[in-house]
């Protein structure tokens, strides 16, 4: 307050300069709080194609939540973002487990020889895959609409985080 004083032997005019350095610096300050949930915490996505149709369409807007596996692990049905390479991220639905063994069987998933139940699914596609042995740091993940989506196993450090919103 002293320094205002100083450049401004006006009291109001140092009052004013006192009032727009906090401002100034509470506006900065917030500004990083959002850039750094926006770009640490919550990141934003926009749904490309439609793999995970019908519960994600295509141009739509969500946001993964990095921080949501810190304390947890991922479960069964967690929708999450896959990180596939420097450039590419896939959404995609969690089925599969570590140490669970996976088949399909006309398109019906089974986890270690029980039917899993998928109420999230709207049309099934008879297709089979052999038993997939998931290692201990491995998921099994799909898209929700089997016609199109790229499935396959990813390891625990691929999964960038849940998709919350």
């Amino acid at each position: 307050m002293r320094w205002a004083r100083f450049l401004f032997p006006d009291d109001k005019a140092g009052k004013l300069a006192v009032m727009r350095f906090k401002t100034l610096f509470a506006a900065m300050l917030m500004a990083f709080v959002i850039y750094g949930i926006f770009h640490w915490v919550l990141w934003p996505v926009q749904i490309l194609g439609d793999s995970m149709l019908p519960n994600y369409h295509a141009g739509e807007r969500h946001y993964i939540n990095k921080l949501a596996y810190l304390s947890d692990k991922p479960q069964r049905g967690d929708v999450v973002g896959v990180q596939v390479s420097s450039e590419d991220t896939y959404i995609k639905r969690i089925v599969g487990l570590p140490g669970e063994e996976i088949s399909f069987t006309n398109g019906v998933v089974f986890i270690n020889g029980s039917l899993l139940k998928e109420d999230y699914l709207e049309t099934q596609v008879p297709w089979e895959i052999e038993i997939v042995h998931l290692g201990s740091d491995t998921y099994y993940v799909m898209g929700d609409n089997r016609t199109v989506s790229v499935h396959g196993k990813v390891r625990i450090d691929q999964i960038v985080g849940k998709v919350v919103f």
